[in-house]
């Protein structure tokens, strides 16, 4: 990144004034997506791409160069995102004078796809099968309950991994979900 990084490039402003005025408490997956955006600009530009380069002829030329390498319009929208979000920061910072007005492109709403009933049945079974301990629980049944919660929930991993004990309640049968592990950062209850 060292070459993207001069006086006035978006990876500086990024860095040192996007990520510490609004992107404080955000995963470092979050603040890398940023980047990842700034980098591709960078490589459709051929050069390192400068605060002055948010205008919407170039970030506009940017997502059809995306869909021309084969990306889809779903991630052209999610590097849009990134490059408006900085370009908004930009201009309350007032170093640049337009907003940005261009469009998300649009996406095909496909089905999800997703396992059968038997397929999970045999996932289950698999699970229940597991030998040995995890911590102090059986395998067997710490993966029916950790697949269980994750395809009743959908919740992420992550945050099904960060609950504790005391967020759930067998005799109620509820699972709180605290805002600090979620994505949306909202409490859940399920």
């Amino acid at each position: 990144d060292a070459t993207l990084d001069g006086p006035g490039s978006l990876l500086a402003f990024l860095r040192d004034v996007y990520v510490p005025e609004r992107m404080v408490g955000c995963s470092p997956s979050s603040i890398e997506q940023h980047a990842v955006s700034v980098r591709r600009f960078a490589r459709h530009l051929g050069r390192p791409p400068m605060v002055t380069d948010l205008t919407d002829e170039l970030v506009s030329r940017h997502l059809g160069w995306m869909i021309d390498k084969g990306k889809s319009a779903a991630t052209a929208n999610a590097a849009r995102g990134s490059l408006l979000a900085l370009w908004r920061h930009a201009r309350r910072r007032k170093l640049l004078t337009d907003a940005p007005t261009v469009e998300k492109l649009r996406t095909i709403k496909r089905l999800p796809e997703a396992w059968t009933t038997e397929q999970m049945d045999k996932l289950l079974e698999a699970c229940a099968a597991t030998p040995g301990m995890i911590g102090l629980q059986r395998a067997g049944p710490f993966w029916v309950a950790l697949v269980r919660v994750l395809y009743d929930s959908g919740l992420r991993r992550s945050a099904a991994m960060a609950i504790e004990r005391r967020h759930v309640d067998l005799p109620g049968g509820w699972l709180f979900v605290p805002g600090e592990e979620q994505k949306q950062k909202a409490d859940q209850r399920f």
